[in-house]
């Protein structure tokens, strides 16, 4: 299987306020990741401040996709 993935893709990441997510949404922005926000439908309407970047949480990834 391919991914294609380029330094224009958007990236929404899923669980993004748990700590897994939070760990590798750093690591991810650290290299340059280009990740616009994240779901947790528990805290949709939030933001998360992380690696010096403010994301938006969202409730689903169709909603993350429509505002992103």
């Amino acid at each position: 299987m391919s991914i294609w993935l380029n330094h224009d893709s958007k990236v929404i990441v899923q669980g993004l306020t748990g700590a897994e997510g939070t760990k590798h949404a750093t690591k991810m922005l650290a290299a340059g990741t280009n990740i616009v926000g994240g779901v947790d439908a528990r805290k949709a309407g939030t933001s998360v401040s992380i690696g010096g970047r403010e994301l938006g949480v969202f409730g689903s990834v169709e909603e993350a996709m429509k505002e992103t």
